[in-house]
């Protein structure tokens, strides 16, 4: 047995974080904060910064510009995900979730904006809830599923 010093250490206390499966939906909240944290961030300097007058095209480009770290992430680091000759259905899968995700992402910003008649932030910052808990279910029970056997190996 490895001493308690040895237990304790945070280099232990990441590597139990990082593969244990129950602790799934904290990595995955973790990883989308990041995620979130630069998403808003591009839009904020797309639109404040460089002047763009379209919140919503700001959002959309944003999202496309972060879905790419996103889906390493989630692969690599939320999910888990086993690269065992599925990868190529992974991305496939990942890439109409993309799609339907940045769709709703501009429409969440649209509705804000005009339906509501809020700044973009509102919307943006609205993207921090409703992004999340659509990317998380589809993720998880479609783009990065696994069977129980693969999963056992």
């Amino acid at each position: 047995m490895p001493p308690l010093k040895q237990l304790l250490s945070p280099r232990l206390a990441w590597a139990l974080f990082r593969r244990h499966p129950q602790l799934k939906l904290a990595r995955y909240a973790l990883a989308g904060a990041a995620v979130s944290a630069g998403y808003t961030a591009t839009v904020v300097l797309l639109v404040d910064g460089l002047g763009w007058m379209n919140p919503e095209l700001a959002s959309a480009t944003s999202f496309a510009l972060w879905t790419p770290i996103s889906y390493w992430v989630h692969r690599d680091f939320t999910f888990l995900y086993a690269v065992t000759g599925g990868q190529a259905a992974a991305i496939v899968k990942f890439v109409i979730s993309f799609l339907f995700r940045l769709a709703l992402a501009a429409y969440t910003v649209h509705l804000a904006t005009t339906l509501f008649g809020s700044p973009y932030l509102v919307g943006v910052l609205a993207n921090w809830i409703v992004l999340p808990l659509v990317s998380y279910l589809v993720l998880d029970l479609w783009v990065f599923r696994t069977s129980r056997a693969e999963a056992a190996a």
